[in-house]
């Protein structure tokens, strides 16, 4: 399904199928190097909206919403290092109780006794 690009998600991706180069912008757009079979991923929007951040062949470009929405995407699932695509819903980590006396991030503990450092 197709979609535009201003669409996409923070660290989504997406395929280019077309870019709308009746107006200026759109072939300016495509001679950035945003141009149809490219996979484009968004990086991140301002505060307010606009600009968007994407990365495209290796390079980061900032789009207005606008411009964003001249160029039509194929979503591409996004895959974690384990090969697992995003709407894979089974867990990335599993938690384990800490066995009883356990040292806890920040605390040392020696044979069962919490050591203070003295300065």
């Amino acid at each position: 399904m197709a979609v535009r690009l201003s669409e996409l998600g923070t660290g989504q991706r997406g395929r280019v199928v077309s870019v709308d180069a009746r107006v200026e912008v759109g072939q300016r757009i495509l001679e950035m190097g945003v141009t149809p079979g490219v996979t484009v991923q968004m990086i991140a929007a301002a505060p307010m909206g606009d600009p968007i951040a994407y990365e495209v062949r290796g390079y980061r470009l900032s789009l207005r919403r606008a411009e964003a929405a001249l160029v039509e995407v194929e979503r591409l699932l996004n895959h974690d290092r384990r090969g697992r695509a995003d709407h894979d819903t089974r867990p990335t980590a599993t938690h384990h109780a800490a066995p009883p006396g356990a040292v806890r991030s920040g605390e040392d503990e020696v044979e069962g006794e919490r050591r203070r450092d003295r300065a």
